[in-house]
């Protein structure tokens, strides 16, 4: 093993050999997102500004390869855990809302019938005639032959039977009607209603917004905050302080 300056092995050729790119699924989601954590542009940019003096411990012959191999095994490591944070950072932050609650609801309510309904009658209808006057008046004749031939009936002219008349001369039929008639109800009428009806019923119900602990401006406040947070800086320095030592350090 020998001691190189960490800018010293860096590849001549600068590409994509030092990007920490994660993916992470978010729970619920059919597919995975990648999350570039950060480029070889930037961590080459912290280790000239701010790494300058650091060493690490690598093999005798291939230094460059070395250390792209342990790079790739670092990240690859750590790459669940990065892809976590990234998506946490990722996830839409409302900086006027800081109350969101759903709730769901499933049930049922049941009304049992025992009541009873009484009706109860106890009343008289009454209708009243005070000369009450009518009159059919029938005049003419009716005269009713039977359908049975007489012995005597020619082939061609049948004699009937027998044949009544009746005569009416202005006959009168006439109804007079005085005095009331009653219709008296009584008794009582029962309705018992038994059984059971159930209602099943449910329902989503989601409350946000902002419930006045804070204004809009210490809101927007802790918004900066959370911009601020470098992700990909701590990336860094977690490889940098894993691997790599201070030139005056303890050879190990």
């Amino acid at each position: 093993m020998k001691r190189y300056k960490l800018l010293d092995i860096l590849p001549e050729t600068l590409t994509t050999q030092f990007d920490f790119i994660a993916s992470y699924t978010a729970p619920g989601a059919e597919s995975s997102v990648n999350y570039t954590i950060f480029d070889t542009a930037l961590f080459v940019q912290e280790l000239e500004q701010h790494f300058t003096d650091r060493e690490i411990r690598l093999g005798d012959t291939t230094p460059t390869a070395d250390l792209l191999a342990l790079f790739t095994r670092w990240k690859n490591s750590r790459s669940d855990s990065y892809a976590r944070r990234a998506y946490a950072l990722s996830v839409k932050y409302e900086p006027l809302e800081n109350y969101d609650r759903i709730e769901h609801k499933e049930g049922s309510t049941e009304l049992e019938h025992g009541e009873t309904i009484e009706r109860t009658h106890d009343n008289t209808d009454t209708r009243s005639y005070t000369d009450y006057n009518e009159e059919t008046v029938r005049s003419g004749s009716e005269t009713d032959a039977s359908g049975i031939f007489g012995v005597n009936s020619a082939a061609t002219t049948p004699v009937p039977a027998d044949t009544d008349t009746r005569t009416y001369n202005d006959v009168t039929d006439s109804r007079d009607i005085t005095g009331s008639i009653s219709d008296a109800h009584s008794g009582t009428i029962t309705d018992a209603h038994t059984g059971i009806d159930t209602t099943t019923d449910g329902y989503d119900l989601r409350a946000h917004g902002n419930i006045g602990v804070m204004t809009a401006a210490q809101m927007l406040e802790e918004d900066k905050k959370l911009a601020a947070y470098d992700l990909a800086l701590v990336a860094i320095c977690d490889f940098i302080d894993r691997y790599t030592f201070y030139a005056e350090g303890i050879d190990l």
